[in-house]
């Protein structure tokens, strides 16, 4: 029994996912959901019980998958700042945001692109607020860490460097590039990115 309604889950998620690709949000009908699933409107609400848990449920793979990148990624200590553009470290770098977009291409189309009307309309800005904030603490944490380090970066330079990402994620899917010609701007984006954040950040002379 427990399978039959995992499986009626699957298939209704699978459903709105194609539904909100294709209507967005506000024009997607938890009816027509229904229908195309083979099920009754009532029983769906029983599986959702709004289209707006429809929709979270249906990008969750994506933003459980962000909310573990800014984790992990911001989550270091004894991390030598300097020593980030080693090319080990951009390659699996490059390889996550690469994964990333190959996995969740659809669902980051619905959450940028999409998701007007839903509570998750403001998830970009509220994520780099969220970013933001664990960047500065991250920056301070290195400063204590690695003393040589100078971190005088303004409020609004970090703000600018947590948006950067939904900017290079947004350009990938604007002009649908291929895995290539994604991988090669990822690691023109992360060079930049980090030779920046270098000589913002560089070891005192004294």
């Amino acid at each position: 029994m427990q399978t039959l309604k995992d499986h009626t889950r699957r298939t209704i998620m699978d459903v709105a996912r194609t539904a909100f690709l294709e209507d967005g949000f506000l024009k997607a009908s938890m009816r027509g959901v229904a229908t195309a699933t083979g099920t009754s409107l009532g029983n769906l609400y029983n599986y959702f019980p709004s289209k707006d848990a429809l929709f979270i449920a249906v990008v969750e793979p994506f933003t459980a998958e962000m909310e573990h990148l800014l984790e992990s990624y911001y989550g270091l200590s004894g991390y030598d700042m300097l020593a980030w553009n080693a090319p080990e470290n951009i390659q699996q770098t490059t390889a996550t945001y690469l994964s990333l977009v190959k996995e969740h291409r659809d669902l980051m189309f619905l959450v940028f692109y999409r998701a007007q009307g839903s509570s998750l309309e403001t998830y970009r800005h509220e994520f780099i607020d969220k970013c933001s904030r664990i960047v500065s603490q991250w920056f301070s944490h290195l400063t204590d860490e690695q003393g040589e380090l100078r971190a005088q970066l303004s409020n609004a330079f970090i703000r600018w460097l947590s948006a950067g990402m939904f900017s290079m994620i947004e350009e990938i899917i604007d002009r649908n590039m291929s895995e290539s010609e994604a991988e090669k701007f990822i690691e023109e984006y992360l060079t930049f990115e980090i030779e920046g954040i270098k000589a913002l950040l560089n070891r005192s002379k004294n």
